[in-house]
């Protein structure tokens, strides 16, 4: 999955509020490229580093 199915299926599940926004952050963090397949336990409440973080364990 890319970053932009990522990030579009955590808006859709309601993890994030705007997709774009998020795909942008991954990007300036220069995590794009660091992104792991799997399944993965997030919050609503999240903020944008500890979902990344969680995302590119």
């Amino acid at each position: 999955m890319g970053t932009t199915e990522i990030t579009n299926t955590l808006q859709k599940d309601g993890i994030i509020s705007d997709a774009r926004e998020f795909e942008q952050y991954i990007i300036d963090q220069g995590q794009a490229t660091r992104l792991q397949n799997g399944s993965f336990t997030l919050q609503k409440d999240m903020s944008y580093a500890a979902i990344l973080k969680a995302l590119t364990k």
